[in-house]
């Protein structure tokens, strides 16, 4: 928790040179949870499509360097949420969480449950909203690195969120699809569901269609951009604090322009389109909800906006409701699908958690979500092959040659070292890189990965484990794309390990 820590001493140490007076951060969390304005600025900004990356941050740069007080508060209400986090950390006990029972939830496709301490910081993650929930859901899928307990605790942000008001929803999609071709005759009072990003309806068509109607939250563009410029602002003090560089500021970048994405529904409604054309003809089973057309992409038929996206509605039951004989063709069906996306099609489905996928009374697979897609360059794709043969055959040096196509580790090794004594030490710690010998670091790697495959069966999450201990050492390189990537196998993999046999 020392990161922790140090973020809340970062945040509060800025807002306190920017405010002249105390703000309440529970009145600040308060209004940034019903937040409702949209800068007319900031939103043409992030979904234009005829702005690179860097444009779109450096205009975000420019709209909050001309808001301090805004930025400030931000940071004070994320150092009050770390600080309670601490907190409530502290005051627990591991012994308040059951170990084995979270496993053997997870082993069926069930909620394993937050301990009291864990359920402080899940609530915590929510109220800051959709960029520290999608950080949060990624390392919910790694109790490797966080530890069970934060990871159970997590899981529960993946599908499930706080709501925002319905009049606000229906108000949205009452003047989005004003004149569409698609009439709505009726809608459900709640949603059915609510996420991060946005929340889901079920409606009637007037011709008694049955379709998914998803709203995005209102004002989380703006929080979006603020939460951007707020966290590359975090990073660079703590690389400051570090005394070194890391590649933290290359992955939030490609999250952040993966969010960017996802905030603009149309582009999610023409990924599934693409996404079913790639994928259907090779695997049969796999169902993907048809979702409507933008009003540019077809002037007849429209029914998608940036904010409102009507889909196919489709009738299915997640992992955990189904019996052990249809978990099993579930999670095989999951990895066919998984590895035909890496290795034949390259269009990667880069967000399958445990709400993104259901089973249908047909056995077919559903994949929901497209907001989140990886496209694999043809080289990437064929060192991915490369390293998943290695690792079955269980030869680490052509790993190794593998990890150094797809770019995880650099030509020349290096080792995190103390500034001052030039000893070895934890990547958790203050340290700068050192060059190190060819044979010491491929010694390192073949060792850490013989003990893991005395593991799970030689299982992916189990190699992943082995190297995160490994990369807090020496030095290795995430690019940007295989995040994604490796998110994507290791929920599949996660859910095989589970199975009984496995």
């Amino acid at each position: 928790m020392r990161l922790v820590l140090l973020i809340a001493a970062s945040a509060t140490g800025y807002s306190t040179t920017v405010l002249q007076r105390r703000h309440s951060s529970r009145r600040y969390a308060a209004a940034v949870a019903e937040q409702q304005y949209e800068s007319p600025e900031l939103e043409p900004l992030i979904l234009s499509d005829g702005k690179t990356f860097d444009e779109k941050i450096a205009g975000i740069t420019a709209y909050y360097e001309r808001r301090p007080f805004a930025v400030a508060r931000r940071l004070s209400a994320i150092a009050a949420a770390a600080a309670r986090s601490y907190a409530a950390w502290r005051r627990g006990s591991p012994d308040d969480f059951d170990q084995k029972a979270a496993r053997e939830a997870r082993a069926v496709g069930r909620r394993p449950g937050a301990s009291p301490r864990g359920a402080t910081l899940r609530d915590e993650v929510s109220k800051l909203g959709v960029v520290f929930v999608k950080l949060a859901q990624t390392l919910a899928t790694r109790p490797d690195i966080i530890g069970e307990e934060a990871a159970a605790s997590l899981e529960s942000l993946q599908d499930s969120n706080r709501p925002f008001a319905d009049a606000v929803a229906k108000k949205a999609v009452e003047e989005d699809l004003a004149g569409a071709p698609v009439a709505l005759r009726e809608i459900s009072d709640e949603p059915i569901a609510a996420a991060s990003l946005a929340q889901v309806y079920k409606a009637t068509t007037a011709n008694n269609a049955t379709v998914a109607v998803k709203v995005r939250r209102p004002g989380v563009v703006d929080q979006v951009a603020l939460d951007c410029y707020a966290v590359r602002l975090l990073l660079a003090w703590l690389q400051d604090f570090w005394g070194g560089t890391t590649d933290y500021p290359a992955i939030v970048d490609e999250v952040t322009a993966g969010l960017f994405r996802e905030l603009d529904f149309r582009k999610e409604a023409a990924n599934a389109a693409r996404f079913w054309d790639a994928h259907f003809p090779k695997a049969s089973y796999l169902r993907v909800p048809r979702a409507g057309f933008s009003r540019d992409a077809a002037p007849a038929k429209w029914s998608v906006t940036p904010r409102v996206h009507l889909a196919e509605w489709v009738d299915g039951q997640p992992l955990g409701a189904l019996s052990p004989q249809r978990q099993r063709a579930m999670v095989e069906k999951g990895l066919d699908v998984c590895f035909l996306q890496l290795f034949g099609t390259n269009f990667v489905h880069a967000d399958p958690h445990y709400g993104n996928m259901l089973y249908d009374p047909d056995d077919r697979l559903v994949l929901l979500d497209f907001g989140l897609v990886t496209r694999l360059t043809p080289a990437q794709g064929e060192a991915m092959a490369n390293a998943v043969s290695s690792i079955v055959s269980e030869d680490w040096p052509n790993l190794l040659e593998a990890f150094r196509e797809i770019g995880l580790v650099p030509p020349s090794p290096n080792i995190w070292v103390d500034a001052k004594t030039g000893a070895p030490t934890s990547g958790l710690l203050p340290g700068v890189w050192q060059a190190c010998s060819e044979e010491e670091f491929a010694a390192s790697f073949v060792d850490a990965l013989e003990k893991a495959s005395q593991g799970t069966a030689g299982s992916f999450t189990e190699i992943t484990t082995r190297l995160t201990e490994l990369a807090l050492t020496y030095q290795f390189i995430l690019p940007p794309w295989l995040l994604f990537v490796v998110r994507a196998v290791i929920t599949l993999d996660g859910f095989a390990a589970g199975m009984d046999p496995p």
